[in-house]
């Protein structure tokens, strides 16, 4: 049994998948792919006695180079996550494929779709809750993909397509030196990388702003073109208020604009660029930046039904109907938005109540904000459970700028403004 301990700790597993916060394009489902990671690859892996390395603490070009197509080639198995269809994680698979006969495992989130040929690979499905995965489908899955681990490293069954329609095509092969020097240098990048990452993520969470957006932009640059990274860049630009309010947010829409906001469904690109231009309204009292804002925001709540979109746009058509008032519109006009506004936190409170009386609702990420959304809708609607719905929030709250949000949002303050 020891020599098989010692066997299997010379091992090394290579995970092939995105990392961040990434939002599936066909779904809109927000998939915390770290939490796939540190939740399920590499408790699995690990607990194999298998060393466990991700795609993207070996290459910090951005590009596929040639220390990753080693890796591909020289892992003893290789886990790849191709969900939200991530096209890096599909082309290192079939690269994979073309290098190795066997011990390739495929994952994916449940409400994707697996591509190509690829049913008849050894698969595994989980399913996120909210943006992130809850304890017991992360025990359950776990368990799962340490069977598969054991079971795809014991047998010799040839798991790529190529080499089931080409069984006489020679497989490469690296020397123990190469390897053993590609495993050193990938755990250091691994280091460099989540001191990086975990400092700016610490930074934004303390609300030094200034110091999360340089540590961002630092890890843009290692990794050029992530949106989630965009997006994190993006926040922290507009909520330092440097050097105003206006030309912060002036700063983050130059950063987002690489995401194509005018069209862009996903939610969080949305939910930022209308929380851009909210500011600047506010700022300003300009109309036509609340109208924009009000387009943003529309667009994730009505494509997406998005609840965080949902309650911004109902907040916005309260202002519009405030901003009219104002102007001496007549009351017919302020009438529609006040209306719009209506409807809208009644979608969110159904939205809502349905999420938090869901089976798994303790084991989402995503509750604080759940209850957030609630709050304002009940607070708007007369319901009593608002109080409740706001402690709950207030509880789950950190005391970062999630706090500064939420009482941002105050609908009894806005309502008290219009009358």
């Amino acid at each position: 049994m020891e020599n098989e301990n010692n066997d299997a700790k010379e091992k090394v597993c290579f995970v092939v998948m995105g990392f961040g916060k990434k939002t599936d394009p066909k779904t809109g489902k927000l998939l915390n792919l770290d939490a796939t990671y540190n939740e399920i690859i590499k408790p699995a892996v690990e607990g194999l006695g298998i060393k466990c390395i991700r795609a993207d603490e070996v290459n910090h070009s951005g590009v596929i180079d040639k220390e990753m197509y080693r890796l591909l080639l020289s892992a003893d198995i290789v886990v790849a996550d191709i969900s939200t269809s991530n096209a890096n994680a599909i082309y290192e698979l079939g690269v994979r494929h073309a290098l190795k006969k066997n011990t390739t495992i495929i994952m994916s989130e449940k409400s994707g779709v697996l591509h190509f040929d690829l049913n008849h690979v050894a698969t595994i499905q989980y399913e996120h809750l909210g943006e992130d995965i809850g304890c017991s489908e992360a025990r359950k899955i776990t368990f799962r993909l340490t069977e598969l681990l054991k079971a795809t490293l014991a047998t010799n069954v040839v798991d790529s397509p190529v080499y089931t329609y080409m069984p006489n095509l020679n497989v490469p092969h690296l020397t123990s030196e190469e390897v053993e020097r590609l495993v050193e240098e990938s755990i250091e990048a691994e280091r460099e990388w989540g001191y990086i990452f975990g400092s700016a993520e610490i930074a934004l969470k303390n609300k030094k702003f200034s110091e999360a957006k340089d540590l961002y932009q630092t890890a843009l640059e290692i990794r050029p073109g992530d949106d989630y990274l965009i997006q994190r860049l993006t926040l922290c630009t507009y909520k330092s208020e440097l050097p105003s309010i206006t030309m912060a947010c002036m700063n983050a829409m130059v950063v987002l604009s690489s995401l194509n906001p005018d069209e862009s469904n996903d939610p969080e690109t949305t939910g930022l660029a209308g929380a851009i231009h909210k500011n600047i309204w506010r700022d300003t009292n300009k109309v036509e930046f609340l109208d924009k804002a009000i387009a943003f925001y529309n667009r994730g709540f009505t494509i997406k039904k998005d609840y965080y979109n949902g309650e911004n746009l109902a907040i916005c058509f309260l202002e519009k109907s405030g901003a009219l008032k104002a102007a001496g519109a007549q009351d017919r006009d302020s009438y529609v938005y006040e209306y719009s506004a209506k409807k809208t936190f009644e979608a969110i409170a159904e939205i809502t109540d349905k999420i938090i009386d869901s089976d798994n609702f303790d084991e989402r990420s995503d509750r604080k904000w759940v209850y957030a959304s609630a709050a304002r809708a009940a607070e708007y609607l007369g319901d009593p459970r608002h109080q409740l719905y706001a402690e709950e929030f207030k509880s789950l709250s950190d005391g970062s700028w999630d706090l500064d949000t939420f009482n941002n949002n105050s609908v009894s303050v806005m309502v008290a403004n219009q009358e």
